[in-house]
């Protein structure tokens, strides 16, 4: 099992509609990609630990099934696509922690 894990933080002015279009988009991956065991995403529920957090303001947790589906999860067709809707909705930083 492999452990991919995002965090992204928006731009300042990133509508709520944009946001929800992308956590909708990271969802229909599990169905589009193989490989995925396990899909979560959602956003920051907490204010109190602000500076810790860093602001991001949204998780992708991705469980494959072994590293050769992490590789063929990059260039994806379905991965491209809500990549380049991550750009377009205004991604300011963004972290990513792959583990076993």
């Amino acid at each position: 099992m492999v452990t991919h894990i995002v965090l992204l933080k928006f731009k300042e002015g990133t509508t709520e509609d944009l946001k929800s279009e992308l956590q909708t988009g990271f969802k229909a991956l599990e169905e589009a990609i193989p490989g995925i065991e396990k899909l979560s995403v959602g956003r920051n529920i907490t204010q109190f630990n602000e500076g810790v957090n860093k602001d991001f303001d949204m998780i992708l947790n991705i469980e494959f099934t072994d590293l050769k589906a992490l590789e063929e999860y990059w260039p994806h067709p379905a991965h491209q696509a809500v990549s380049a809707l991550a750009a377009q909705v205004g991604v300011d930083d963004v972290l990513i922690v792959d583990y076993e």
